[in-house]
């Protein structure tokens, strides 16, 4: 049976690194499993957490960095330092969904040579969604849909073959600091050939309870997320983007309409209609009046990410 290195980088995950850890012990999967946890030099007590509920673990081992890495940096680290030929990627955030989630991915990736990576669903609690801000509401609000109506598509590396990760020299640290690296990944996999497999098995994403406001939704969130999206274009391109017909580079355009008389009108209804399934998807499972500002915050969050997109894709690095 094969045995698997899981890699949880961890930056600030207070709240919910103990969930994530204690998700994969209590695995019931047969196959010996270490937890190998890098911290990003955080500022919170996790650190101190992690000593503390798990220091008599043997198969448990905390990495720290003297400073901030960022995300793709850690995950390389924690692979470099992995005893297995199997690496399961959680991040500190995530809580496997169940006991059986293993085994059954592991199943997966054996049933044939040419899988490189076996994905799984990551759905959004109910307990989560209620502690949210109304920004956090606003932005998470379609992916919340998608996973209580079970219409999630995509998903993200869970687990994977070491030697493929090897082959393609892991994740690129030196274009992404803190997010797109997934992607990068998924498209570097299935350039060499192999197979990037979505399955039904389901991780929990608690979002680390964001509670976030307006500013730092649009300078933390979606100007990095522009930033990298914008790289992974620039090296993929458009099957790299999540959303073929709207997305930043689409959204360029559109607004740029906005100011060409000619197409005016034609860019003016696609920016409405937009914003109002942006707020649709909110007032599903809100009747918060703060509602009638959403169309206006969506147009302000696409400027930002229009302008991450391209500074991502001139520079080729996502830095912010």
């Amino acid at each position: 049976m094969d045995d698997v290195s899981f890699v949880i980088p961890n930056y600030n995950g207070e709240k919910t690194i103990v969930k994530a850890v204690k998700s994969i012990l209590n695995q019931s999967y047969k196959g010996r499993v270490e937890v190998i946890i890098v911290d990003d030099f955080s500022k919170d007590n996790s650190t101190k957490i992690i000593n503390l509920r798990f220091k008599n673990k043997k198969n448990v081992r905390l990495i720290k960095s003297e400073k901030n890495l960022g995300l793709a940096n850690s995950l390389n680290k924690g692979i470099e330092n992995s005893q297995y030929d199997l690496i399961g990627i959680l991040m500190c955030d995530c809580e496997l969904a169940s006991r059986n989630w293993l085994r059954n991915m592991v199943k997966t990736i054996n049933s044939d040579k040419k899988i490189g990576s076996v994905c799984s669903r990551y759905i959004l609690p109910e307990s989560v969604w209620k502690e949210y801000s109304f920004f956090d509401k606003a932005i998470f609000a379609r992916e919340y849909y998608l996973s209580v109506t079970g219409k999630k598509k995509g998903g993200k590396h869970a687990l994977l073959r070491k030697d493929i990760l090897k082959e393609i020299n892991g994740y690129d640290a030196k274009s992404f600091r803190i997010a797109g690296e997934d992607v990068d990944l998924m498209s570097r996999i299935m350039e060499k050939g192999y197979n990037v497999v979505l399955t039904s098995n389901k991780i929990m994403h608690y979002h680390v309870y964001y509670r976030l406001n307006l500013r730092k939704h649009l300078f933390n969130k979606a100007l990095p997320i522009g930033e990298a999206i914008g790289v992974n274009f620039r090296k993929h391109g458009f099957k790299s983007m999540g959303n073929k017909y709207w997305n930043a580079f689409t959204a360029t355009f559109i607004y740029i309409g906005l100011f060409i008389p000619v197409i005016r009108w034609f860019s003016l209804i696609i920016v409405i209609f937009s914003g109002l399934i942006f707020t649709g998807y909110f007032l599903k499972y809100s009747r918060d009046v703060k509602a009638i500002f959403l169309p206006f915050f969506k147009v302000v969050k696409d400027i930002f990410n229009i302008i991450g997109f391209w500074k991502g894709f001139i520079t080729n690095r996502q830095k912010l």
